[in-house]
């Protein structure tokens, strides 16, 4: 159960798997910079993971214990149901590796900003209209992230109202669209031979190619 002071405009949530290459210290340190100026400020951890004993060993060496909840694993299904992610102030992530990240999608689709690294396949799926961006690695940097988010109510709003139209850009058809089109991008590229040796010389023409519309 979690308790009832992580389910307000104070908390922020990450939601994945509890392992080191997903940065949760990164996390943990950034939001360690907060508390003692912002002790309101909650983190809400779900999920489960070979790191989980040393993120719990961590929290306590840094008498977090009032500020940040280890829930385990939540089913997604019922982490949506439950409307978690439109009670929360953001969700956050420090990982540099994610891909199509369904945990950002769904927060987006929810209405809640992402706190994220300023890396391509985060900012590929958050906008700086939908959350912040973050030096990667950066902990003092995120730790600013963290307060811009929960001292300015106003921007967080908007930034919410922006996330929601994700639901949009990731409706199936749409991503079926881009999956067409990016198939049929390769198919014209491999007719032109791109992909055989010497091929990489007509790289210069791609962007051709990558607005060519059949007929």
């Amino acid at each position: 159960i979690i308790p009832q002071d992580f389910l307000n405009r104070n908390t922020f949530v990450f939601v994945g798997r509890l392992g080191f290459e997903k940065a949760v210290d990164v996390m943990l340190e950034g939001f360690s910079t907060i508390t003692a100026s912002h002790p309101e400020a909650r983190l809400l951890i779900i999920g489960e993971g070979p790191a989980h004993e040393q993120i719990d060993q961590i929290i306590k060496d840094k008498k977090l214990e009032k500020n940040i909840f280890l829930t385990g694993k939540i089913p997604n299904n019922e982490i949506i149901n439950s409307m978690l992610l439109t009670k929360v102030c953001a969700f956050v992530t420090a990982s540099l590796s994610e891909n199509q990240a369904m945990t950002v999608i769904e927060a987006l689709c929810s209405g809640c900003p992402v706190i994220c690294a300023n890396v391509d396949n985060m900012t590929t799926l958050v906008s700086s209209e939908q959350g912040w961006y973050f030096k990667p690695s950066d902990t003092k940097d995120l730790g600013t992230k963290f307060i811009q988010a929960i001292t300015n109510q106003d921007e967080r709003d908007l930034k919410a109202v922006n996330a929601r139209k994700s639901i949009n850009k990731f409706d199936g058809r749409e991503v079926a669209k881009e999956f067409t089109k990016i198939y049929k991008d390769l198919l014209k590229m491999k007719e032109d031979g791109f992909f055989v040796p010497g091929g990489e010389r007509k790289l210069k023409s791609y962007n051709k190619h990558l607005n060519h519309k059949p007929e």
